[in-house]
């Protein structure tokens, strides 16, 4: 079969080659599926430079997240899911096939495009467990940074349905604006996260703050958190050290903590992933410009995709088209 593959870690442009490969085999509680799109993500390049959490195994074939069609069985597998299309997440997905266990696998339901499914699997579930981890009640005030984020946009869409009032920050050339649900910014933007947050006039604070940055930032993130608030920090994309105080947290009574998607994902069985995934299907039906599509390429066009993937610029993914 034919993959996107890497022999060493580093610069993906630099690393990724298409092979043909042998067709992976199912073990037991597995399914292998025939490959339709694929999307990328900031968490592909991390792992391809070998800095993810996942490490790679020689020869890897790179890539998480996709959508296709059910087409071996393992042992103790239900036979239900032959032929139907699922959303997955697992590693090698920019191939022909993948090997996914059946805990990463998600049934997709009829009028949801191959677009908005093989992005299912990480972004709209970040985007609900953070709510869920933060528990926050209807009516409280919620802070998104990255805000035109695909994960930013689904969690304040998914807030909004709850009652939860949503403020966006996002950064752009020209500084810091606050952005609505849909990305659109402010005329004027601040020049510092700092001066962005003071301009929001909450002065009771937020209940509760999502952030995929980290690093110094997270100093005005903490000044802006309403008592007894949480912090929930999901990325690193601005990871650098920085000095804090203990009074800063302690005297809000300021829960702050880290989010990992894979931990959390594990802590659901089958019975938990029903709610998640009735309601991220009907976001995602309803509202299908929540998860946009930039542009798609073939896989034989990997460097193009990678190329515009890290170019960022408007948002929306980038998909590999594979079938």
């Amino acid at each position: 079969m034919r993959a996107v593959t890497f022999t060493r870690v580093g610069d993906p442009v630099g690393v990724l080659e298409i092979n043909e490969i042998p067709v992976p085999a199912p073990k037991p509680g597995e399914v292998r599926i025939r490959v339709g799109s694929s999307v990328i993500h900031p968490a592909d390049f991390l792992f391809i430079r070998g800095v993810y959490r996942l490490k790679p195994r020689f020869p890897q074939a790179a890539g998480f997240d996709g959508v296709g069609t059910v087409e071996t069985l393992g042992a103790g597998v239900d036979e239900h899911l032959l032929g139907r299309r699922v959303a997955f997440r697992a590693p090698g997905a920019w191939a022909e096939f993948v090997i996914a266990p059946l805990s990463r696998i998600h049934l997709v339901p009829d009028g949801i495009s191959d677009e908005v499914a093989c992005q299912f699997a990480l972004n709209p579930f970040t985007a609900w467990g953070l709510l869920q981890e933060a528990s926050v009640p209807s009516g409280g005030r919620l802070l998104l940074t990255a805000g035109r984020s695909n994960v930013a946009c689904l969690a304040a869409r998914l807030a909004e349905r709850r009652g939860i009032r949503v403020l966006l920050i996002a950064r752009s050339a020209a500084g810091y604006d606050v952005v609505d649900l849909h990305g659109v910014g402010n005329a004027r933007p601040s020049t510092s996260l700092s001066e962005a947050l003071t301009s929001v006039g909450e002065d009771k604070g937020f209940d509760a703050i999502f952030d995929p940055v980290g690093g110094p930032g997270t100093l005005a993130l903490i000044d802006v958190a309403a008592v007894g608030g949480v912090l929930i920090t999901y990325g690193v994309l601005g990871d650098r050290p920085f000095e804090m105080n203990a009074s800063a947290i302690v005297y809000k009574n300021l829960t702050w903590r880290g989010f990992g998607y894979d931990r959390f994902m594990s802590s659901l069985d089958e019975d938990s992933l029903v709610r998640p995934r009735e309601e991220l299907w009907d976001l995602l039906r309803v509202d299908p410009d929540a998860v946009p599509i930039r542009a798609a390429y073939a896989l034989e066009q990997v460097e193009h995709a990678v190329r515009a993937s890290a170019a960022g610029g408007a948002r929306g993914k980038i998909l590999l088209r594979i079938d």
